[in-house]
């Protein structure tokens, strides 16, 4: 062991120093505590971020706890701008290195100033606050948020702390499922939140805001209720308010697989105009599940009269199938209007027309082992369902004066239901002889339409909390059905065969209509406390006949 093994010795610590001398974080953790700037308390529910100093976009978020103390979690060393907002009190935006000499970065005690201290030295800076809170809001700045330039709204939400969206496009905010998404305060094709976030572009949004919308009559008469629901408001940029934009696509490819998708809108101060479409045969969609079931209508009460069976399981007929199942062709245009007629007059109107047809073909074979001897069977199942569908709704809403308004509001849809399936089963012994075989044919056609009216008068009187609201409603729903069983059973022995048929035929007319009219005075108590009476006349009919 002599000099020349120094020497290497010496050559690699040159070569290799911070291995031998020092240890390197590729994650860091940044922690601190938040406080107020005269009696030092915690500051809780602050938005702590941390920026990349270029673009201003997120690379971590927290939010402090009830000891003002936050943390941001796997950053990466480099140079960041550090940013802490709260309402009522001034910004801090302050530049930050993070090395990687170690794994945890303190930053001690964070002091907010209080806005009111600070507005003599204000001064105006160009940056973005990615998250904001104002009041109830939670308020998401969405150039904030690094997207690609075909990304729709759904994409910018993933990528929002505090948002989830599962893989069905149910969007999840702050814990509680979102039920409605507007697009500037309106309703955008109804309100199922599924179509904004699939359909409009990311790249339109300017914020993104998550609150607890109030229902309808507490918005009117100052009276909470406590019902909620969890809603987003998408704000445009002005410049998409101002003209059209959108977007189309299409492809075509192997095995005569196609795809289409258009996107338009036209949007200015007084009129959002909104036309979108979706044509494929590769199972996707670009409309909710829960909008193809309000095409349905009631189509699923069409199998209520009961007992058709299509297999040997005695399940039955399933009258919608998920699109991952089988080879399903999707079709659908749709157009939206939300018009200001004048300063006191809104108007909505929504057209739907969707149709899918699917086809699967099932082949199964089981192998069963007994005491008593062995068998197979083979099963070859064959479905097709197509469904097409109308939908028609209208709104209008009227401000009479600040203390009465008119809503008149009616949907109307169509649809048209066709089903078959068929299967041939058969069971063999363990010499492979024929047993038993099963050769059963189902077919369904139906129709529904469903017209349902809504007119509702508010009006709030000179006294603080007196209200009354009253409604009248009337639906209609006709619906026919013809279903068709045939069924033939073949037993095989020593004797022969031997044969089991059923044949049967179901014929459904079923209208049912119904009418109602209530009303409900609200009476202030004081001390918060109120007194309603609800006076409410209700009739229905139902008509059906079945053979």
């Amino acid at each position: 062991m002599g000099r020349p093994f120094h020497i290497i010795i010496l050559l690699l610590g040159l070569l290799f120093p911070t291995h031998l001398m020092a240890q390197e974080y590729s994650n860091v953790r940044i922690t601190g505590q938040l406080v107020y700037s005269v009696s030092q308390e915690e500051l809780v529910s602050a938005s702590v971020l941390l920026l990349q100093p270029a673009d201003s976009v997120m690379t971590a978020f927290s939010i402090s706890n009830s000891q003002g103390e936050f943390a941001l979690r796997r950053v990466k060393p480099g140079n960041y701008l550090f940013q802490v907002t709260y309402v009522g009190y001034t910004s801090i935006s302050r530049r930050l290195t993070v090395d990687n000499s170690s794994n945890e970065m303190d930053m001690g005690l964070v002091v907010m100033q209080p806005l009111t201290e600070m507005l003599e030295q204000a001064t105006i800076v160009d940056e973005r606050i990615p998250i904001r809170i104002k009041k109830d809001t939670i308020i998401y700045n969405a150039d904030a948020f690094k997207t690609q330039p075909n990304d729709v709204v759904e994409d910018l939400l993933k990528k929002m702390p505090g948002i989830e969206v599962d893989k069905d496009g149910t969007i999840t905010a702050e814990g509680e499922e979102v039920e409605q998404v507007l697009v500037d305060g309106k309703e955008f094709f109804g309100r199922d939140p599924k179509i904004a976030t699939k359909n409009l572009p990311a790249r339109a949004i300017k914020e993104v805001q998550v609150f607890d919308k109030k229902s309808e009559a507490a918005q009117f008469t100052g009276i909470d209720d406590g019902l909620r629901s969890k809603t987003i408001n998408l704000r445009l940029k002005e410049d998409y308010k101002k003209g059209a934009f959108g977007n189309v696509t299409a492809g075509y490819g192997t095995e005569e697989r196609y795809r289409g998708d258009f996107n338009i809108n036209s949007f200015n101060k007084k009129t959002q105009l909104s036309a979108l479409g979706q044509f494929n045969n590769i199972n996707e969609q670009g409309f909710s599940v829960n909008d193809y079931i309000n095409f349905m209508g009631g189509m699923g009460n069409l199998m209520r009269s009961g007992g058709v069976r299509i297999n040997s399981n005695n399940t039955s007929i399933p009258i919608a199938r998920g699109l991952s199942d089988g080879d399903t062709k999707t079709g659908g245009v749709g157009f939206n209007l939300n018009r200001d007629l004048s300063k006191r007059t809104k108007l909505n109107a929504t057209y739907f027309f969707s149709n899918l047809d699917n086809i699967t073909e099932t082949e199964t074979r089981r192998n069963y082992f007994q005491n008593r001897g062995n068998f197979n069977t083979d099963e070859n199942e064959y479905l097709n369902s197509n469904n097409k569908g109308h939908r028609i709704s209208s709104r209008l809403d009227h401000e009479i004066d600040s203390t009465q308004s008119l809503r008149l509001s009616a949907r109307y849809s169509f649809n048209d239901l066709a089903y078959l399936s068929t299967l041939d089963a058969q069971t063999f012994d363990d010499m492979s002889e024929l047993q038993n075989e099963s050769l059963i044919e189902n077919a369904v056609e139906g129709m529904n339409h469903n017209l349902q009216t809504d007119f509702t008068y508010r009006k709030k009187f000179k006294k603080k909390g007196r209200s009354i609201i009253s409604e009248l409603s009337y639906d209609y729903a006709p619906e026919d059905q013809e279903a068709n069983l045939r069924s033939t059973n073949y037993f095989y022995d020593r004797q022969g065969r031997t044969t089991d048929s059923l044949y049967q035929d179901q014929l459904d007319n079923i209208a049912e209509q119904s009418m109602m009219l209530s009303s409900t005075l609200t009476e202030p108590l004081g001390g918060r406390k109120y007194l309603g009476i609800t006076y409410s006349f209700s009739q229905s009919d139902n008509d059906a006949d079945q053979d």
